[in-house]
């Protein structure tokens, strides 16, 4: 079985936490994140290869992602509770459970992109009194296309449906505001 990158860093870090902490630690404390890093290593070895098969399209719909998901936190579960009466070492154990975190962070970091400093000009940000800013919303990462909101609420508000209200701005106070855009706008300030 081929092991992903971070799969490995996971373990390297977990193997360096280990010897760090029975270099430093007593070797209770050090045995209890060995545990904890074992069962971390475990499930994050599941997550990383369930995530493949899923994201890969090599299962269908979400029931066997979230039957696996839960059999996973479910075997984990048991090994916490198995390690705690043990004996284990609480912090220790939620120290070696908590590896995976900065092994993705790390890995995550360093196969970043790269940056393309020719393209830096496009993410230029507009001046606060730009119009372009009356036609966006935090909302939807696009700008707004009010006459085309408009023109649905209107036919909504035609055909007699009950949701012609957009988020409690009605039809005619859209109007009566300049657009969708800034009744949009107005209502995120009130509320």
């Amino acid at each position: 079985m081929k092991l992903e990158r971070v799969e490995r860093l996971n373990l390297t870090l977990s193997a360096g936490a280990v010897a760090a902490t029975f270099a430093f630690a007593s070797p209770h404390v050090a045995t209890s994140l060995a545990i904890g890093a074992a069962l971390e290593a475990m499930n994050f070895g599941a997550l990383v290869r369930g995530a493949r098969i899923y994201l890969g399209g090599g299962e269908q719909g979400s029931g066997p992602w979230l039957a696996l998901f839960s059999v996973r936190f479910v075997l984990l579960g048991v090994g916490i509770v198995l390690a705690m009466n043990a004996g284990a070492h609480p912090i220790a154990l939620i120290c070696g459970l908590s590896i995976a975190i900065p092994a993705v962070l790390i890995d995550g970091w360093l196969n970043r992109p790269e940056f393309d400093a020719a393209s830096a000009g496009e993410w230029s940000v507009p001046p606060p009194d730009d119009e372009s800013w009356d036609r966006y919303s935090i909302w939807r990462p696009t700008a707004l296309d009010e006459e085309a909101e408009l023109a649905a609420l209107e036919a909504r508000a035609a055909s007699g449906d009950a949701s012609a209200e957009h988020d409690g701005v009605e039809v005619s106070e859209a109007k009566e505001r300049g657009g969708v855009g800034e009744a949009d706008a107005e209502r995120q300030i009130d509320g």
